[in-house]
Protein backbone atom coordinates (compact mmCIF):
# COMPACT_ATOMS: atom_id res chain seq x y z
CA UNK A 1 0.00 0.00 0.00
CA UNK A 2 2.82 2.39 0.90
CA UNK A 3 4.56 1.54 -2.37
CA UNK A 4 1.39 2.27 -4.35
CA UNK A 5 0.95 5.60 -2.56
CA UNK A 6 4.57 6.49 -3.28
CA UNK A 7 4.13 5.52 -6.93
CA UNK A 8 0.93 7.58 -7.21
CA UNK A 9 2.73 10.55 -5.64
CA UNK A 10 5.60 10.19 -8.11
CA UNK A 11 3.16 10.08 -11.05
CA UNK A 12 1.45 13.27 -9.85
CA UNK A 13 4.79 15.06 -9.38
CA UNK A 14 5.99 14.05 -12.83
CA UNK A 15 2.66 14.88 -14.49
CA UNK A 16 2.67 18.34 -12.85
CA UNK A 17 6.31 19.07 -13.77
CA UNK A 18 7.50 21.13 -16.68
CA UNK A 19 5.90 23.97 -18.56
CA UNK A 20 2.99 21.87 -19.84
CA UNK A 21 1.23 20.04 -17.02
CA UNK A 22 -0.77 16.90 -17.77
CA UNK A 23 -2.78 17.42 -14.56
CA UNK A 24 -4.48 20.82 -14.23
CA UNK A 25 -3.83 23.04 -11.22
CA UNK A 26 -6.70 22.98 -8.71
CA UNK A 27 -8.68 26.20 -8.24
CA UNK A 28 -7.64 26.58 -4.59
CA UNK A 29 -3.98 26.14 -5.50
CA UNK A 30 -4.34 28.66 -8.31
CA UNK A 31 -5.80 31.25 -5.89
CA UNK A 32 -3.06 30.52 -3.34
CA UNK A 33 -0.42 30.95 -6.05
CA UNK A 34 -1.93 34.31 -6.99
CA UNK A 35 -1.95 35.43 -3.36
CA UNK A 36 1.68 34.40 -2.84
CA UNK A 37 2.66 36.12 -6.10
CA UNK A 38 1.02 39.30 -4.83
CA UNK A 39 2.60 39.18 -1.35
CA UNK A 40 6.06 37.85 -2.19
CA UNK A 41 8.43 38.96 -4.91
CA UNK A 42 8.88 35.33 -5.98
CA UNK A 43 6.66 32.58 -4.61
CA UNK A 44 8.15 29.24 -3.63
CA UNK A 45 7.36 26.11 -5.60
CA UNK A 46 4.60 24.00 -4.10
CA UNK A 47 6.89 20.96 -4.24
CA UNK A 48 9.07 22.73 -1.70
CA UNK A 49 6.09 23.52 0.52
CA UNK A 50 5.41 19.77 0.65
CA UNK A 51 8.96 18.41 0.65
CA UNK A 52 10.59 20.71 3.21
CA UNK A 53 7.97 20.10 5.95
CA UNK A 54 8.23 16.33 5.43
CA UNK A 55 12.00 16.57 5.68
CA UNK A 56 11.71 18.60 8.91
CA UNK A 57 9.36 15.96 10.37
CA UNK A 58 11.66 13.15 9.29
CA UNK A 59 14.75 14.81 10.76
CA UNK A 60 13.31 16.08 14.03
CA UNK A 61 10.79 13.49 15.21
CA UNK A 62 11.12 9.94 16.49
CA UNK A 63 9.35 7.65 14.06
CA UNK A 64 9.46 3.93 13.45
CA UNK A 65 12.20 3.29 10.88
CA UNK A 66 9.92 2.67 7.86
CA UNK A 67 8.00 5.89 8.56
CA UNK A 68 11.17 7.89 9.08
CA UNK A 69 12.65 6.62 5.81
CA UNK A 70 9.43 7.42 3.98
CA UNK A 71 9.38 10.98 5.37
CA UNK A 72 13.04 11.54 4.56
CA UNK A 73 12.62 10.16 1.06
CA UNK A 74 9.51 12.28 0.41
CA UNK A 75 11.38 15.25 1.89
CA UNK A 76 13.89 14.98 -0.95
CA UNK A 77 11.17 16.45 -3.17
CA UNK A 78 11.94 19.87 -1.68
CA UNK A 79 15.68 19.44 -2.15
CA UNK A 80 15.31 18.33 -5.76
CA UNK A 81 13.06 21.32 -6.37
CA UNK A 82 15.82 23.61 -5.06
CA UNK A 83 18.27 22.18 -7.58
CA UNK A 84 15.62 22.52 -10.26
CA UNK A 85 15.11 26.19 -9.40
CA UNK A 86 18.73 26.96 -10.25
CA UNK A 87 18.56 24.90 -13.45
CA UNK A 88 16.49 27.56 -15.23
CA UNK A 89 19.23 29.63 -16.83
CA UNK A 90 16.71 32.20 -18.11
CA UNK A 91 15.61 33.11 -14.55
CA UNK A 92 17.72 35.81 -12.85
CA UNK A 93 19.83 34.45 -9.99
CA UNK A 94 18.34 36.94 -7.52
CA UNK A 95 14.82 35.66 -8.25
CA UNK A 96 15.95 32.06 -7.74
CA UNK A 97 17.60 32.99 -4.42
CA UNK A 98 14.46 34.81 -3.24
CA UNK A 99 12.24 31.89 -4.28
CA UNK A 100 14.55 29.44 -2.50
CA UNK A 101 14.63 31.53 0.67
CA UNK A 102 10.84 31.70 0.78
CA UNK A 103 10.57 27.97 0.19
CA UNK A 104 12.97 27.16 3.01
CA UNK A 105 11.50 29.44 5.69
CA UNK A 106 7.92 28.56 4.81
CA UNK A 107 8.74 24.84 4.61
CA UNK A 108 10.47 24.84 7.99
CA UNK A 109 7.56 26.72 9.56
CA UNK A 110 5.04 24.30 8.04
CA UNK A 111 7.10 21.33 9.25
CA UNK A 112 7.33 22.70 12.79
CA UNK A 113 3.60 23.48 12.79
CA UNK A 114 2.81 19.95 11.58
CA UNK A 115 5.00 18.54 14.36
CA UNK A 116 3.21 20.69 16.92
CA UNK A 117 -0.17 19.51 15.62
CA UNK A 118 0.95 15.86 15.76
CA UNK A 119 2.05 16.33 19.35
CA UNK A 120 -1.23 18.06 20.27
CA UNK A 121 -3.15 15.22 18.61
CA UNK A 122 -1.42 12.84 21.02
CA UNK A 123 0.07 10.52 18.45
CA UNK A 124 2.74 9.46 20.94
CA UNK A 125 5.58 10.84 18.86
CA UNK A 126 8.13 13.13 20.40
CA UNK A 127 10.82 15.44 19.06
CA UNK A 128 14.38 14.12 18.94
CA UNK A 129 16.69 15.66 21.50
CA UNK A 130 19.18 17.77 19.63
CA UNK A 131 22.59 18.52 21.15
Amino acid sequence: LVGLLALAGAVVVLARSGNFSLIPVAGLEERLRGLLDTILIARPRFKELVGHPLLVLGLTWRWPVPGKLLLLTAGLLGQVSLVNTFSHYHTPLVMSLIRTGHGVWMGVLLGLAAGWLLRRAGLGLSPERVG
